[in-house]
């Protein structure tokens, strides 16, 4: 064990690496060096490491001890906590945090968790937690910045931790809710009227009078795929379509079709169908 001094004045959650902000609340991965931090969680934070760690830690107290985490363990800090930490050696994880109206959400969704507060833990280790949280890894070190596709992955990780940290199954997974017919037509009805951009996944679930999780859920169990994909395969079945025009560049194509870009777009085609839009452009011509 070892001791520290009480820090008077602590600072901000530090930045150790990649983050992306979204919607739903922040993202973080990082592969920190040694570092000694103090800082004070002003939000709910959720540390899903990647692998094995010691570190050395004081939560609200001015005495630390000795942190073995493993794996795809789970680290919950509550709100408000000041936290002081030491590590020695080289740290890989994905940070998140929740933003509170989801976080309510999430709660509301998690049957019988209203009431129960968080609690600073470290004692579990959930391997799907640990896959998504790779997921995000791998994005972040290839570049990929599709913001829907980060936020179908953010969606799942939070609903994967909240349900793992109060060991409550999601009541939409228990009951395998679905959306009916009228309801599914009136949002792919809406994705194909806004091809030219990514709708988001709140503006679907308004249209199904659901909360997101509930939406998200919902329409999987229905159609069998995520929200995020349906709407990309139409935006890139749309794309298809436009390259059939030769008067528009591959540039034209890419704004059209909700792509932040010509690159976007290209890696988004090459990743669903192997090859590129010129590639593809010139095979059907």
């Amino acid at each position: 064990m070892a001791e520290n001094q009480s820090t008077d004045a602590a600072s901000p959650l530090p930045s150790w690496g990649a983050e992306v902000r979204t919607r739903l609340g922040n993202i973080q991965y990082y592969g920190s060096d040694p570092h000694d931090d103090s800082f004070v969680v002003d939000r709910p934070m959720f540390v899903v490491n990647l692998c094995y760690d010691e570190t050395d830690i004081a939560v609200n107290s001015d005495r630390t001890f000795r942190m073995r985490t493993p794996r795809d363990c789970i680290v919950i800090v509550p709100v408000g906590s000041e936290v002081r930490e030491i590590s020695y050696g080289k740290s890989e994880a994905v940070l998140l945090d929740i933003a509170p109206e989801h976080y309510s959400r999430l709660l509301e969704s998690c049957a019988g968790s209203e009431n129960m507060p968080l609690r600073f833990q470290y004692e579990t280790v959930d391997p799907e937690v640990g896959n998504l949280a790779r997921t995000f890894r791998t994005m972040m070190l290839s570049n990929n910045n599709d913001a829907g596709l980060v936020e179908s992955v953010v969606c799942d990780l939070q609903q994967a931790i909240v349900a793992r940290t109060y060991n409550r199954k999601f009541a939409i997974e228990n009951d395998r809710s679905r959306i009916s017919p009228a309801v599914v037509k009136r949002v792919h009805e809406f994705m194909d009227a806004h091809l030219d951009r990514l709708v988001s996944i709140e503006t679907l679930a308004s249209l199904a009078n659901l909360s997101t999780y509930h939406f998200a859920r919902a329409y999987k169990n229905t159609t069998g795929q995520s929200p995020y994909r349906a709407n990309l395969e139409r935006r890139l079945k749309h794309a298809r379509h436009l390259l059939a025009d030769p008067t528009l560049t591959l540039v034209d194509v890419a704004l059209r079709t909700g792509f932040s870009s010509q690159s976007h777009l290209t890696s988004a085609f090459g990743h669903e169908l192997g090859l590129t839009p010129g590639q593809y452009r010139r095979f059907n011509s």
